[in-house]
């Protein structure tokens, strides 16, 4: 508009010469229209909507292509494909189809025959050249003469020839045989001799070539055929190898070359009479029957005992030694040794004492409750007591006991054997081969054993003692166990006053002691720690723990003597790590965008108290764009960086509200030691976006002291763990730990 409309303003029809007027107006409102003023003239112009008009733009379509609008100047155009002419009239078009319903084809054909395919477009056909049989058309079930037809067999499969299907031709008795001739022909022939039978098989000795179901005889390995000629014999002869060698009857055989054999005199067979008679010994594991020339003895054939069980090794069995009718049975010790029984009870009635007597030249007497006892032998007189009981002098008669008896081989005690106390040159028990080898009194309460007259084993009522080294004879481990292998008992190693014990491997390995506990007080931990160099430390409920080495002054690898924190602080107190010593910052926070970023984020801290977190508050500036959750974590540390998860997590919601978020249970109690290094992590549980929370620092703050050589600004502020996404690790894999740049510390505020 030109200029503004000063009333009053009258409206007249531009079409009609101004004829139409009205009355005066202040405003012009113009909708689907343009307005425009030529002097003191405001025209309006009408953009359509009703009535006639013009198309302003069409666009065609089609099974394919894509076709291009056409304005009010455009034209369509209608072309006919293959075989289609178009035709327009008027407004009306007409699409002819050339064809009329003829097919592509050669300009002539035969009358009947067949129409095939003329190439591969599916579109042309030409004459096949050959006729449809007249009939029916044959099918699979079907049959059919054919004349004057050859058929080549080479190219053809002929089935189902049995029967009348070949026949000789001429001959309708169907006696002659179709032959092949061996010049690649065939002919009728007539069996000779009448012919055999064509419903058998036959064994031949060659191919004959007439008969069905012919089988060669062919002479295999050790096998030889002879054949005498028609109307005789074939002899069939297997080749057996010669085999050499003499013996007596019932020897054994053995081969003593490929094919030689000879007898073993002492190893013999009697069939009849089941005996197996071997001159020197049978051995199965470590035992022998039979010794050398002698086939009466059971031995070992190593230096182990010889073991003889009956019923799996329980006592309710009977080893019988028997050697004829009222035969003697002597068991001798190879040597000097003694023959030990223990327990020993005579025909079943009297067991013989157990202890040794007090006096020399006692007897043994046996007593009317089947036991035996050593008695004084006494002098002349009518035996007391009953038959097998050792005699003794009761009051000056013979008398018998009942706990000591001797039936004329076996002794049996019943009760105490009192003897001397002996030493360790002379032992009271001793052996007859070596009479310093024993056992003996050695002092009150006390018994020992002897070895070469010397000391080498004591007991008493209140230890053990050896005189040197305590082992086991074979490979098994020693044990040491009291009150039958619970944990009740003591074992006491002893040196003298104030000496020194040394318990040592017997060479280069360890010595392993389990749950060992130190003067009463201090138990040693169990657990292997997850950092080298880590020192024990005790603590005050008498136990011990792993624990970094740490420097001087504060007690950590720092060097750094933290503030303590205390919960007796003003209660809106919070330990704030991000302004500790050697990480901290005295920075402003600002408001960091969390983005979509779901992956673990781990940054250090010392911490100042040994205890359990109890818990743990972040500020959140603007809440996040749907459901999302925090993560909040502590870590151990590895050589400086992030190793394993240390209890559970403390879980803030990003999406409920804003401001200061404060959760006080974690899913597992988190436990920290005052002056080590630990790493806090975080992480968002959903990828989704404007969550803001607070940070300390931004881009100045303290990092983790790696940058780019010649930068000053690419902070390397914490360790992200890419592969991981939506929940913290149980533990960090350190090759998939990456740097992030330009971050600042996750404000947070810890309570114990």
């Amino acid at each position: 508009m030109s200029g503004p409309v000063t009333p009053p303003l009258t409206v007249s029809d531009v079409d009609d010469g101004g004829s139409v007027t009205g009355r005066p107006i202040t405003t012009i409102e113009v909708t689907d229209g343009t307005l425009s003023i030529a002097g003191n003239v405001a025209k309006v112009t009408t953009g359509g909507g009703g009535g006639s008009g013009t198309v302003t733009s069409i666009t065609a379509a089609a099974d394919s292509g894509t076709g291009t609008a056409i304005t009010t100047s455009g034209t369509f155009t209608f072309t006919g494909g293959t075989g289609v002419t178009t035709s327009v009239t008027g407004t009306t078009v007409t699409f002819d189809a050339d064809n009329n319903g003829d097919v592509v084809g050669p300009s002539s054909a035969v009358d009947s025959q067949v129409v095939l395919f003329d190439g591969t477009t599916g579109k042309l056909i030409k004459d096949g050249g050959k006729g449809i049989p007249t009939g029916a058309i044959v099918g699979t079930t079907d049959s059919q003469t054919l004349t004057n037809k050859t058929i080549d067999v080479a190219s053809n499969t002929v089935t189902n020839y049995e029967g009348t299907a070949v026949i000789s031709t001429g001959e309708g008795g169907g006696t002659k045989f179709l032959r092949e001739d061996g010049d690649g022909t065939c002919s009728w022939q007539t069996p000779a001799g009448g012919g055999a039978p064509t419903d058998a098989s036959y064994v031949v000795l060659g191919v004959d070539g007439t008969l069905t179901d012919e089988r060669v005889l062919t002479a295999g390995t050790g096998i030889t055929l002879t054949d005498a000629g028609a109307g005789s014999t074939l002899t069939i002869d297997a080749d057996q190898g010669d085999v050499t060698g003499t013996g007596s009857a019932n020897n054994l055989a053995y081969w003593t070359g490929t094919d030689t054999i000879s007898d073993s005199a002492n190893f013999s067979v009697d069939a009849p009479s089941g005996t197996l008679d071997v001159f020197s010994y049978v051995e199965a594991g470590s035992n022998r029957i039979g010794s050398g020339g002698s086939k009466n003895e059971v031995t070992t054939s190593s230096a182990t005992d010889l073991v003889l069980n009956t019923y799996t090794g329980t006592n309710s069995g009977t080893i019988t030694i028997t050697e004829g009718v009222d035969g003697a049975i002597d068991i001798a010790p190879n040597g000097a040794g003694l023959v030990k029984v223990s327990n020993l009870e005579v025909n079943g009635a009297y067991a013989l004492p157990t202890v040794v007597t007090g006096s020399n030249d006692y007897v043994l007497t046996a007593q009317t409750d089947g036991t035996t006892a050593w008695a004084d032998a006494g002098g002349g007189g009518s035996p007391g007591g009953s038959t097998t009981q050792v005699q003794y002098n009761d009051a000056g008669s013979f008398a018998g006991s009942a706990n000591f008896t001797f039936d004329g081989s076996s002794i049996t005690v019943n009760n105490q054997v009192k003897v001397g106390d002996g030493s360790a040159a002379d032992p009271t028990f001793n052996f007859s081969s070596n009479a310093q080898n024993g056992m003996y009194k050695s002092g009150s309460n006390e018994i020992s054993l002897s070895a070469a007259g010397g000391q080498m084993m004591s007991i008493n009522s209140s230890r053990v003692s050896v005189k040197s080294a305590l082992s086991t004879l074979g490979t098994d481990d020693l044990v040491l166990s009291t009150n039958a292998g619970t944990n009740s008992g003591t074992i006491t190693i002893e040196d003298g006053v104030n000496g020194s014990i040394e318990i040592a491997p017997d060479g280069s390995g360890l010595l392993k002691v389990t749950n060992l506990e130190v003067n009463g007080a201090y138990a040693l931990p169990t657990v292997v720690t997850g950092t080298n160099d880590y020192v024990l430390t005790a603590q005050t409920d008498g136990t011990t723990a792993w624990a970094e080495a740490g420097g001087g002054g504060g007690g950590n690898e720092y060097n750094i003597e933290l503030p303590p924190y205390s919960s007796g602080y003003d209660a809106d107190y919070g330990w704030d790590y991000t302004q500790c010593p050697t990480i901290g910052s005295a920075l402003g926070v600002s408001n960091w965008a969390m983005s979509s970023n779901d992956h673990p984020l781990y940054q250090p801290f010392i911490s100042p108290n040994t205890g359990n977190i109890a818990e743990m508050t972040i500020h959140i500036a603007a809440t996040a764009s749907s459901t999302s959750t925090l993560e909040v974590g502590v870590y151990s540390d590895n050589n400086g960086v992030p190793d394993s998860k240390i209890g559970g997590v403390f879980t803030f919601d990003l999406e409920a509200s804003d401001g200061d978020i404060t959760e006080t249970v974690p899913s597992s109690e988190i436990s920290v030691t005052r002056g080590t290094q630990y790493w806090l992590a975080t992480c968002k549980t959903e990828a989704v976006e404007n969550p803001y929370i607070w940070q300390r620092g931004g881009t100045s703050v303290t990092g983790l002291g790696l940058n780019t050589v010649g930068s000053a600004t690419n902070l390397r502020a914490a360790w992200q763990e890419t592969p991981v996404s939506a929940a913290l690790p149980a533990s960090v894999t350190q090759s998939d730990l990456s740097i992030v740049p330009s971050f600042g510390n996750i404000l947070v505020w810890m309570k114990w």
